[in-house]
């Protein structure tokens, strides 16, 4: 499996994606990685870290997530995987959508 990681997905992507007609609950998993320096283009002079300025940009978006009736579930360090392998683990796991959280039994 290859996964190739984009901050913004091309449009027909993104158009089809949402073109599923699917209606009810949903979750986005949103797998981080960050940089041990953020880089801003358009003033080089910030120097926090990566994930510091997700920190920044997290709390913004929790902000609009919320405000379109979702909320952030869940998250937490990658501390490891079970399945698979991974040359390099992402950082951090997110979880946030509209959602009816029920407690699945088997």
């Amino acid at each position: 499996m290859e996964v190739t990681n984009a901050v913004y997905p091309p449009k027909a992507q993104f158009d089809e994606f949402f073109a599923a007609g699917e209606d009810g609950p949903f979750v986005m998993v949103n797998l981080l990685k960050f940089r041990d320096r953020a880089v801003y283009d358009d003033d080089p002079t910030i120097d926090i870290s990566g994930e510091e300025a997700y920190e920044i940009y997290g709390a913004e978006v929790t902000k609009l997530v919320e405000a379109a009736g979702g909320r952030v579930v869940f998250t937490g360090d990658v501390t490891g995987i079970i399945l698979g392998e991974a040359e390099d683990l992402w950082d951090v796991v997110a979880l946030a959508g509209q959602l009816n959280i029920r407690t699945v039994s088997r």
